[in-house]
């Protein structure tokens, strides 16, 4: 499977393309991720909206825990 395989695959639950490749790459390497993270990758604020509301959403729907 390629990366852009893995990247669809992870759009195709909803994501935006910018959260289906930090996934990937959260899946490949760790298997997990903080808030920190997500917002040097995206280039967004980690404590801003966009990312509280991206874990809020992975959380919701059951991908990942809170701790």
């Amino acid at each position: 499977m390629t990366n852009e395989e893995r990247v669809q695959a992870i759009a195709d639950y909803g994501f935006t393309d910018r959260q289906a490749r930090f996934l990937v790459l959260v899946m490949l390497h760790a298997g997990l991720c903080i808030k920190r993270q997500y917002g040097a990758f995206a280039d967004v604020p980690p404590g801003g909206e966009k990312c509280n509301a991206f874990f809020e959403r992975l959380v919701r729907r059951g991908f990942a825990a809170s701790s």
